[in-house]
């Protein structure tokens, strides 16, 4: 009887053996069949994605060579289905950033790219299959991308973009203390590095996040998220020279650290009235500085500067808070048409700021305006809403700091 038994607890031993082996190659096999289909699935879906590009390139409906970025695992396959594109590596943190700074005409991403990123660098969906996501740029060859930022202070303040499309990273003010967490996640698209740095005055509402910035990553370059600014750009004045002439309003503790950080930095030019620049094909000219002979501009204010930047056919003007009947004058008198302009940043956020005759002459299709609503809505004491009126009278089209981010396309 025991005998019998351990027969057949033998047999059965041997049967869950026999069908543990069949299941295990079952298995195996579901396992390599579910890896080809998926293989081939990905594939079948990355050539979907592609597919109208391919066409485009292979009709050369697209001239010249066309960029694609991609993440690193599926370059090879890419590589092959676009034969005549150059496929460039990114990485997968902020795919569209790294695609800006490569001058991607296109570029895939194993997930979907944040709206507010894609805005940042200027891409837009262009057509998705399963996991993967085609984006396209939206800027041509020489263009300019011009956004301007709000601020979480619920103030008046001032921050601006200017991303070329073959992935220049150039910054205006910034905005006060609280508004550099934000300004951080910006820069961080850009692979941490600001090309330029431009700081139109000492005030904070305009140089409080950089300030915040440069204060807390010090000279620790070996810092994860150190951020490299390539060149920074400010007015002649000195410390000395700000306390003497400082109103009651005026940051002179902020414009102090300020002047203490940017000491350090490597490249930081003091750019004085009418001098011209150039970064990449844009031009850049300053019709308005601090200088020692002009005393107008001993005001923390309009110390400032008023600067015009040229891309391929348009341009735009930064008056940031300079803006009196003095310097307004001496603008018209001086440089005449030469203010004209297709866009315009309102002086002194739109409260103030230059003459009717001025704006006039300047004469833009749209106007930004750096203040938020409150300052519209008290018209004794502010005159935001009249210059508001005098800019819509003229046909432009507003640009409001409560709407932010606005952008527009400098061609």
């Amino acid at each position: 009887m025991e005998r019998q038994q351990g027969e057949e607890m033998t047999e059965n031993v041997k049967r869950f053996h026999k069908w543990r082996l069949v299941g295990g190659f079952i298995m195996a096999a579901l396992l390599l069949v579910g890896i080809l289909y998926y293989a081939f699935a990905n594939k079948v879906q990355l050539q979907r994605v592609t597919r109208n590009l391919q066409q485009r390139v292979a009709k050369g409906e697209i001239s010249g060579q066309v960029t694609v970025g991609a993440p690193e695992g599926i370059l090879a396959s890419l590589q092959d289905m676009l034969a005549g594109c150059e496929v460039k590596k990114l990485g997968l943190v902020h795919p569209a950033g790294d695609a800006r700074r490569a001058g991607c005409e296109y570029f895939l991403a194993e997930s979907e790219v944040p709206e507010r990123e894609l805005q940042d660098t200027g891409y837009v969906l262009a057509s998705r299959r399963g996991e993967y996501w085609l984006y396209k740029t939206i800027m041509e060859e020489g263009d300019w991308m011009i956004t301007q930022y709000g601020s979480v202070s619920g103030l008046q303040s001032m921050s601006y973009a200017l991303v070329s499309e073959d992935g220049r990273f150039i910054l205006l003010d910034g905005g006060h203390y609280v508004d550099m967490v934000h300004l951080r996640s910006l820069i961080e698209t850009y692979g941490d590095r600001v090309d330029l740095w431009i700081c139109s005055h000492f005030h904070e509402d305009h140089i409080g996040a950089i300030t915040q910035l440069l204060a807390q990553q010090g000279d620790n370059t070996q810092r994860l998220d150190y951020v490299t600014i390539q060149e920074l750009w400010c007015p002649p004045m000195d410390i000395d020279t700000y306390k003497t002439f400082a109103k009651e309003w005026d940051s002179i503790d902020t414009c102090e650290t300020f002047l203490s950080e940017i000491a350090d930095l490597d490249k930081v030019t003091r750019v004085n009235t009418g001098e011209a620049k150039k970064v990449g094909n844009l031009e850049f000219l300053f019709f308005s500085a601090y200088a020692d002979d002009a005393p107008w501009t001993h005001e923390g204010n309009n110390c400032g500067f008023i600067f015009q930047v040229k891309g391929k056919s348009e341009t735009m003007l930064f008056c940031c808070d300079v803006g009196n009947e003095w310097i307004s004058e001496r603008l018209v008198s001086i440089f005449g048409d030469m203010l004209k302009s297709d866009y315009v940043q309102m002086g002194h956020h739109g409260n103030g700021g230059l003459t009717e005759e001025a704006y006039r002459i300047v004469a833009p299709k749209a106007a930004f305006f750096d203040g938020p609503a409150w300052l519209f809505q008290d018209e004794e004491k502010y005159t935001a809403a009249k210059n508001r009126r005098l800019m819509e009278s003229m046909g432009c089209e507003i640009m409001l700091l409560d709407d932010a981010p606005n952008s527009i396309l400098l061609k």
